[in-house]
């Protein structure tokens, strides 16, 4: 069998090819890794905004409202959206007594208090005057 040396030219260029595409799968595979190890310490951190941001919205709770209180759901919002977790919750032992807070987990302020009726009943006993 009679080899050409171009026979051996494609042969070599095939093998660099497979080269430079294994290295590219190695590379993407690291940055996964890298990424993902990444995102990880994202949730880390964001679990510990979200727990200092909850304590915020519990003790505003009870120190405005004397309210004992629960929250039952957490979203932090998207950096560049703005520096807030959203919180729903109730009264414990009151379900029905619903509400919503957002605290900004950079300087811990509270804003947003939505209410549900039921909740706005029980303020309004206490002398507090929501607003329509």
């Amino acid at each position: 069998m009679d080899i050409d040396q171009d026979d051996f030219v494609v042969e070599k260029v095939i093998k660099i090819s497979c080269g430079r595409f294994v290295k590219g799968m190695m590379l993407g595979i690291v940055l996964i890794l890298i990424l993902g190890g990444c995102q990880k310490v994202n949730k880390n951190e964001d679990a510990e905004l979200i727990s200092k941001a909850k304590a915020t919205a519990v003790k505003h709770m009870k120190d405005k409202y004397g309210l004992d209180v629960e929250i039952t759901d957490a979203k932090k919002m998207p950096t560049y959206v703005v520096y807030k977790v959203n919180f729903k919750g109730n009264v414990l032992g009151r379900e029905e007594q619903t509400f919503g807070i957002s605290v900004d987990y950079k300087t811990q302020e509270t804003s947003n208090f939505l209410y549900s009726p039921e909740l706005k009943t029980v303020l309004m006993e206490k002398g507090y005057k929501p607003r329509e």
